[in-house]
């Protein structure tokens, strides 16, 4: 616990009620001042108020700081500052919620743990701004470093140095679950009760889709409306449910009673949710998630053939227009044929171009690329409409739509190759700590490839994903280096060096 700076002539903390009377004297000025002098909207002023109290219970009781966990899941900081038009820098107060745990540990006098992924990405910031230097936009570069450095390394930071221990991540990973079961009921409850008119404060959006078919220059519209979470992007939100699937096995196979039924209601109500957003790309990954445990012997042939038997159904009966979308990924033999009956549907058509045209700016740029942040709004319309790889007419700036294809073209082969390293090191230590404890305890065994295969679920869906909304991809990375270190420890006594840099 941090001591309250209050009580300077005493070890121990202040009492409550001084802790109370401080923050309501610090609210009132708060209040007066963002009133009278900044000139604030009352609403706005009830979410700062509401922030700075939260900070302030957090202060006083850091162990709650582990929220902020969930926090950043339910994605509260985009909601404040695009749902409900709170400044960015106030929203991003969330984030700075997890230094307050980290504090608290570096009040207990643990050491500082880094690790070479954390070293790693530090060494991105150097070819980041190197191939801003080639910018168009050196004001955009600069926003994306910031970006980076606070939703990537900071984050990463502060989890490796928060989780600690068993007990610690067993905590965060039950956060976690309660928060992806709390969206998974919300967009349940738009599904079957009122419909999608409720999207609750952002926390359950909803997408519904136009195209163009220029087979027969009509609109249609989609058969269903797809789940979009609290981020307002249907793929991005499978993405984010299907990585903790893999975390849920390993609680409902060694989990404890309470830990067990949390794990077991992740596993029936996520791949429900999931279906509900029409993702391909997530259920191309669920199913390649499903035979990587299976080999993994995690689960059996059977319960594995059972599994995806009861996920068609969930399909058939939750998201029947499935099918259609599924049944379009046929017709993409049509981009080689003349014949238009044949020809894929728009969205099919423009991925495959914003992808190409990635591929045709990174060859243009091979070394260091065209700079972070540059790609969408300087180079993607220009390259889009290369008649080589225009299968449909885009004239308006799009994102590549493809994580490893966007970095290489604004960081080239080399920043590509760094930023594959970072996440390859992680899958590495998982699976040599997989391997350490095969023999000796199968428990912990199971957790680093679990874990392996919750990344690897990820990297599957950032075939169709650019990376935004990277706080999750440095989130989930962090969680699986905590794992790396939880797991060492355990096989070794920590020395007595004040910082500890693991592999």
């Amino acid at each position: 616990m941090i001591q309250n700076t209050l009580s300077k002539t005493s070890n121990q903390p202040a009492s409550p009620i001084w802790v109370v009377v401080f923050f309501i004297s610090l609210l009132m000025l708060f209040w007066i001042t963002g009133l009278v002098v900044v000139g604030l909207s009352v609403n706005k002023l009830l979410i700062l108020m509401s922030l700075l109290l939260l900070t302030g219970v957090l202060t006083y009781k850091p162990a709650l700081g582990l929220a902020g966990f969930g926090l950043l899941y339910l994605n509260v900081p985009g909601i404040l500052s695009q749902y409900h038009g709170l400044h960015p820098l106030f929203a991003a107060m969330v984030t700075a919620l997890l230094c307050i745990p980290f504090l608290s540990e570096l009040y207990r006098r643990r050491k500082i743990v880094l690790d070479y992924p954390l070293l790693l990405m530090i060494l991105f910031t150097a070819v980041l701004l190197a191939a801003s230097l080639g910018a168009r936009d050196g004001h955009l570069a600069i926003q994306y470093i910031i970006e980076y450095v606070t939703e990537g390394i900071l984050i990463y930071f502060l989890v490796i140095n928060i989780v600690r221990d068993r007990k610690i991540l067993h905590k965060v990973l039950f956060i976690l679950f309660a928060s992806a079961l709390f969206l998974s009921m919300l967009s349940l409850y738009q599904e079957f009760g009122d419909g999608y008119d409720q999207q609750f404060a952002g926390f359950a959006q909803r997408n519904l889709e136009r195209e163009t078919n220029s087979a027969t220059n009509s609109d249609f519209f989609r058969t269903a409306q797809r789940a979009a979470g609290p981020i307002g992007d249907p793929n991005r939100y499978a993405q984010i449910l299907l990585f903790l699937l893999p975390p849920a096995l390993f609680f409902a196979r060694h989990g404890k009673t309470r830990s067990k039924y949390m794990a077991l209601l992740t596993m029936v109500v996520l791949p429900a949710v999931i279906l509900l957003t029409y993702s391909r790309g997530a259920l191309i990954a669920l199913l390649l998630a499903a035979i990587m445990v299976w080999q993994l012997k995690q689960i059996s042939g059977k319960k594995m053939i059972l599994g995806i038997f009861i996920l068609l159904l969930m399909l058939f009966a939750l998201a029947p227009s499935f099918y259609t979308r599924l049944d379009a990924v046929n017709k993409i033999t049509g981009l080689f044929t003349q014949k238009a009956e044949e020809e894929p549907e728009a969205v099919i058509r423009g991925r495959l171009t914003e992808m190409l045209a990635a591929v045709l700016v990174f060859l243009d740029h091979p070394i260091l690329g065209v700079g972070p942040g540059q790609y969408t709004p300087y180079y993607s319309v220009e390259y889009m409409n290369n008649p080589q790889i225009a299968f449909r007419q885009l004239d308006e700036p799009r994102r590549a739509h493809n994580m490893y294809l966007e970095l290489a073209a604004e960081t080239g082969i080399v920043g590509l190759a760094l930023f594959m390293v970072i996440v390859g090191l992680l899958l590495y230590n998982l699976k040599k700590a997989a391997a350490m404890f095969s023999s000796s305890n199968r428990k912990y065994a199971d957790l680093a490839a679990l874990w392996a295969v919750a990344i690897y679920t990820y990297l599957v869906t950032a075939l169709f994903l650019h990376l935004s909304y990277q706080r999750y991809y440095w989130l989930f990375l962090g969680l699986a280096g905590a794992v790396v270190h939880i797991l060492r420890t355990e096989q070794n006594q920590p020395d007595n060096n004040p910082v500890r840099i693991d592999e």
